[in-house]
């Protein structure tokens, strides 16, 4: 039995390909034929008019390059706030290596966070059992409703950054001020053992400014030099 021809829209598709084939391996062709470019006719993207190919070809260039563009504000956009967080950060830890009281650590490194990030809420709190008290300081204990949930997130040593947190560790951390805050940072403080001693608790009132999966990298690097701070001070 004959096989059955293909009709005229398979016979189409078949010829269309060859077509692209064909232009792909020779993209000189319009050079040696310019006279075809006058007679292409392509729809708008946009308005849907009829226009030539090269019109057509110079639309297409556009949208890449505004697309091209929008990609690079965005990058340099980002770079710009890297270099300015840098900038606080290098202010922050500068401050940090100055203190030669414990009890000016604990009174002025939260507000100094707060007004480098322009943050709602900053405050270190410090585990009661596995530190040495200071005046001033806010405390935690370890048996606090809450407390086990945020040791746990805590324990590979990066902060944590959610804007969902349960109402048990949440209110443990924030107290009163809970209900401006809608996204949280909370970064670990160790002693030399690496032992969760105390959390630096960071509170926005924007919910995407701390939403799980946030870079932590900046965060991380506030928790360390804040530990080192602790142990040179003898907190820890």
């Amino acid at each position: 039995m004959s096989s059955a021809r293909p009709g005229p829209v398979a016979d189409v598709a078949v010829d269309a390909q060859a077509v692209a084939v064909f232009l792909r391996q020779h993209p000189d062709f319009f050079l040696r034929d310019a006279d075809l470019l006058s007679d292409l006719e392509l729809p708008h993207s946009r308005t849907g008019d009829t226009i030539s190919l090269i019109e057509r070809q110079v639309d297409v260039l556009r949208q890449k390059n505004a697309s091209q563009q929008a990609q690079l504000e965005q990058l340099v956009f980002h770079a710009k706030e890297n270099e300015l967080r840098q900038r606080r950060l290098m202010h922050f830890f500068i401050s940090l290596s100055a203190l030669t009281e414990a009890q000016v650590l604990c009174a002025n490194m939260p507000k100094q966070l707060a007004e480098t990030f322009d943050l709602a809420h900053v405050d270190i709190k410090f585990i009661t059992e596995r530190v040495s008290k200071v005046e001033g300081m806010a405390m935690l204990f370890s048996g606090s409703e809450g407390f086990a949930w945020l040791a746990e997130r805590l324990a590979d040593g990066h902060s944590v950054c959610d804007d969902r947190m349960p109402s048990g560790p949440r209110d443990l951390l924030l107290g009163s001020t809970t209900a401006s805050i809608r996204s949280l940072a909370v970064v670990p403080v160790t002693n030399r053992s690496a032992t969760l001693v105390a959390m630096i608790v960071l509170g926005a009132t924007q919910a995407d400014r701390y939403q799980p999966g946030v870079d932590t990298v900046f965060l991380d690097l506030v928790g360390a030099m804040v530990s080192a701070t602790c142990w040179r001070l003898g907190i820890v």
